[in-house]
């Protein structure tokens, strides 16, 4: 029986589609006294798919299932490899299991070429879908559970609820006006986005939103091996479009292109995938992308993960410490997994970074900021691979602990340079989706590295000729690095803090270094890197720039 629009309903969840098209939801059976009406939101025949692509490490990950591949020396098939934790609890589970593990044994685990995406990880809705528009089983079946969960989980209900309903239905005779969720948007104070006064920030009007109303928007995400190149994962990328766009032309929908939604790391992985299928995306909007890399990438891996921040509070400190004991507090933590991890390689500052980016600093005897040289790296890519100068970015001792190479250690990592090369310079260089927008932060309260520095302090002046042709003695646990310099005096130089606005990962000048390969890009502040998309203001920007790319491509 049809409902006469003023009685209440219950939305029954999560459609199938059958092979001919049509579509069929299940319920259970309800007692004759429940007099409540079931109700079946029938979605458009076209279709826009919107699909999520994580950062870095925003991928769950375990030992290869697939018969024929690599095995992993540590784990069992499907054993979890890789997986960020939800909450206080896991991460101090985490950091309890990642602590034990010595450089050798790390290696091993996070040997790429034998992992794959873990499609189980976790899924909490903690009560956000209170009107049945998804369940677990719709969930798991767009690949939810491919990313992580505290960072991604929200967005991925958010634009499930935002692009779920444009239009409420009048009383009687009236015509349907914007609903609430639309409305709420067009209300939000674009002043927070810092954009210049463009149609692409205006508010929505009646006849765009019927416009976006014609279609129906099935929300994915996308996990990748990001310990692999972003190249492999931008053909896994094209791959999962294809399979989308065929799955819903195979039901008789209109299905042509799909809009993308980028995380850090994930945005490059998205350039190069659009760079190969233009035509089947429609936009894309790159959220804290390190367009040009990252100087933090470097530091990490010279010397381990850093963990304080002068612009952080005790509690995001401690936060910090605890993550670098997962990704690697020391250099030969980190050495051992991203020596052979081209997909991490490719965050380091590529040949469009600014230059210079790396310096000495010596300080005089009173602790006070002395002369500055700059190192001379004219190109990167070569002084990534360079295993001679004290200040280079990986130890030969630390590369390898696990004796996999042998000697062939150093060309190995040497290899993996070159493919973080490759994808810099040739496969994505420049290129942006014409219909791209992006969103970065720039906030004095989340610093990043700008620039990285080495620091010595309490020496006589000594000339930038000695000093770059120094010889390493040895380096500590916290990244300090002993150096012999031709005098016979021993230099201690000690890793530098971030030093430039940005997220605390990303500093400004990478996010804003699209070189006017965007639309539009919106400079934002108060929000951290890996929790971008628990600010308001940037969830509410990119429904906007969904929106609008959507509208006027």
């Amino acid at each position: 029986m049809a409902s006469n629009g003023k009685e209440p309903t219950r939305p029954i969840g999560h459609l199938s589609a059958l092979k001919d098209g049509t579509l069929r939801a299940t319920t259970t059976l309800s007692p004759k006294a429940c007099r409540v009406r079931a109700r079946i939101s029938v979605p458009p025949t076209k279709v826009m798919p919107i699909i999520v692509v994580p950062g870095i490490m925003g991928t769950n990950l375990r030992a290869s299932m697939k018969k024929g591949a690599q095995k992993n020396e540590i784990l069992r098939p499907g054993e979890a490899a890789w997986r960020p934790p939800n909450g206080a609890a896991e991460g101090m589970n985490e950091v309890g299991v990642w602590k034990k593990r010595e450089p050798a044994e790390r290696q091993k685990i996070l040997n790429g070429h034998t992992l794959e995406v873990d499609s189980s990880g976790a899924i909490e809705f903690e009560g956000h879908m209170t009107l049945g528009e998804v369940d677990e089983g719709y969930a798991r079946s767009h690949g939810w559970g491919e990313i992580h969960w505290s960072s991604y989980g929200g967005l991925l209900i958010a634009l499930k609820l935002q692009f779920g309903k444009f239009l409420q239905c009048g009383w009687e005779s009236q015509p349907p006006t914007i609903s609430s969720n639309w409305i709420g948007l067009n209300q939000y104070d674009r002043k927070l986005w810092r954009g210049v006064k463009s149609e692409i920030l205006a508010d929505f009007q009646l006849a765009e939103i019927e416009n976006l109303a014609g279609y129906w928007y099935p929300i994915y995400a996308f996990g990748y091996n990001w310990l692999l190149s972003n190249e492999n994962s931008a053909d896994r990328l094209s791959q999962r479009i294809e399979q989308i766009i065929s799955h819903y032309s195979s039901l008789g929908r209109e299905c042509e292109k799909v809009m993308v939604v980028t995380h850090s790391m994930g945005g490059l992985v998205a350039r190069a995938c659009a760079k190969k299928i233009p035509e089947k995306i429609r936009g894309i909007i790159h959220v804290c992308m390190p367009a040009l890399g990252a100087p933090v990438c470097y530091r990490r891996i010279a010397c381990g993960t850093e963990t304080f921040s002068p612009s952080n509070g005790k509690l995001e400190n401690a936060t910090a410490d605890a993550f670098a004991e997962i990704a690697g507090r020391t250099s030969a933590e980190t050495n051992a997994v991203m020596a052979h991890a081209p997909g991490a390689l490719e965050l380091l500052p590529t040949h469009l970074y600014p230059k210079p980016w790396l310096f000495i600093r010596q300080n005089d005897e009173e602790n006070k900021s002395g002369l500055v040289e700059r190192i001379p790296i004219e190109n990167p890519y070569k002084f990534y691979r360079d295993v001679t100068t004290w200040y280079r970015l990986f130890q030969p001792e630390l590369i390898d602990p696990a004796n996999e190479h042998k000697e062939h250690a150093v060309k190995k990592m040497q290899q993996s340079v070159d493919q973080a090369a490759k994808f810099h310079e040739k496969i994505l260089d420049i290129y942006y989706h014409p219909n791209s927008f992006a969103i970065y932060g720039s906030d004095s309260q989340h610093l990043s590295f700008g620039r990285y520095t080495w620091i010595e302090y309490g020496s006589q002046r000594v000339t930038p000729d000695i000093l770059f042709l120094g010889k390493q003695i040895s380096s500590t646990f916290n990244g300090h690095r002993s150096v012999e310099i031709k005098d016979g005096r021993n230099l201690l130089f000690t890793p530098s803090i971030q030093d430039e606005d940005g997220d605390g990962t990303v500093p400004a000048t990478s996010g804003a270094g699209v070189l006017g390969g965007v639309k539009k890009t919106f400079m934002l502040s108060g929000f951290d890197h890996q929790n971008v998309f628990s600010n308001s203001s940037v969830m509410m920007l990119t429904f906007q720039l969904i929106a609008r790319a959507i509208l006027e491509s």
